[in-house]
């Protein structure tokens, strides 16, 4: 496994800055990071880890992640600037 400083600073910056949209969607929805891990048929880990920045998780899960917000998988990533 990566750790922090085997990564750049651009794919830590979009780490963070995903699991900030993730959590905000999340929170939007009312919803505990059980409540969408058990929506999405994720593990809740998955969530606390991109939640802080910590993991990206793979493009199946962005997909359940975005289903089970209702959105589209695109949504869920930040806009960079």
């Amino acid at each position: 496994m990566l750790t922090p400083s085997d990564l750049s600073p651009r794919i830590q910056q979009w780490r963070a800055d995903f699991g900030l949209h993730l959590r905000r969607h999340r929170e939007q929805r009312q919803l505990s990071q059980e409540a969408l891990a058990e929506s999405a048929g994720v593990d809740r880990k998955l969530i606390y880890r991109t939640e802080l920045g910590q993991t990206s998780p793979r493009l199946d899960a962005v997909v359940k992640l975005a289903d089970a917000l209702g959105l589209d998988p695109a949504e869920l990533l930040p806009r960079s600037d």
